[in-house]
């Protein structure tokens, strides 16, 4: 999903600060190499809010790290959530 989805989830989601953008998710992307954050797999990357917006996370570049969507489904709205070791 484009960054321009997650901005207006966010704001409908009434995410306390809501200032991240495209071209920072770009960035994002670009820093990671492809890598996951939590798996470090090269894999298509997901925008993961480390603490959810349904939980009351922001939507800025502090708050939002690259991860495979596997790792995002996986973590879930949770905080601690650290992935498995690749087999």
């Amino acid at each position: 999903m484009n960054a321009v989805w997650h901005r207006r989830r966010a704001l409908l989601a009434g995410a306390p600060v809501n200032d991240f953008t495209a071209d920072q998710w770009r960035a994002m992307k670009v820093a990671a190499e492809g890598r996951c954050h939590y798996c470090h797999e090269m894999r298509p990357l997901t925008m993961d809010h480390v603490i959810a917006i349904a939980t009351g996370g922001s939507h800025t570049a502090s708050n939002i790290v690259p991860a495979c969507q596997p790792c995002n489904s996986r973590k879930g709205a949770r905080i601690d959530w650290v992935a498995e070791p690749a087999a």
